[in-house]
């Protein structure tokens, strides 16, 4: 018996390399995102007017509340009708102190607020410095060669002519020396008009 065998299958053909092509994913459509926010109200009892992210009050009641006192023209704090001179503001939480609060706690007698940077000096920062007025902080007398503190708002020290009475003082100086001047004036005209007439 002779055997055969079977006719040899043609070998396959090589596959031609494809050119790769990146995968492009097809363009989503962006979907909105909604974003759900509550909408604030001003801060005052029985105003529903919308406010600002940071604002607390509204143009009505915002920045141009005045205080509720009789005659104060100046501005409110935090949720009082108040000024900080008429008991708006955060107050002292010592027991017995009613001055405001310089941190969140405690006014500057009472430890509140920033404390002078010299060693074993207990007083208040004053300013922007970082010291007491007797350690060099605040405002400085703007007379020449003076170092002593600025008092009440004036440029200037106690010694020379600041403080809260320098501005009635100032006006009374002046009110006198006008006084004294036309006294003076008018004392001169009737010497002067004696004399012509002898």
């Amino acid at each position: 018996v002779a055997v055969t065998s079977a006719p040899a299958k043609p070998s396959p053909k090589p596959k031609e390399a494809k050119a790769l092509k990146p995968k492009v994913k097809p363009k989503q459509k962006a979907k909105a995102k909604v974003k759900v926010t509550q909408i604030r109200t001003c801060k005052v009892k029985a105003c529903t007017t919308p406010v600002g992210s940071r604002n607390k009050y509204c143009t009505e009641h915002g920045s141009s509340r005045k205080c509720q006192f009789d005659g104060c023209n100046k501005c409110a704090q935090g949720s009082t009708a108040f000024c900080i001179k008429h008991g708006g503001g955060r107050r002292c939480k010592h027991e017995g102190c009613s001055k405001a609060a310089r941190d969140m706690f405690f006014c500057a007698g009472h430890g509140g607020g920033r404390r002078c940077d010299i060693a074993d000096c207990k007083k208040g920062a004053v300013g922007s410095s970082s010291f007491c007025t007797a350690h060099g902080g605040g405002r400085r007398c703007s007379f020449s060669g003076c170092i002593k503190s600025a008092q009440s708002g004036t440029a200037h020290c106690v010694r020379h002519g600041g403080g809260r009475k320098a501005t009635t003082a100032t006006a009374v100086v002046e009110s006198t020396a006008a006084t004294t001047a036309a006294a003076t004036a008018a004392t001169t005209a009737a010497a002067t008009a004696a004399t012509t007439a002898a």
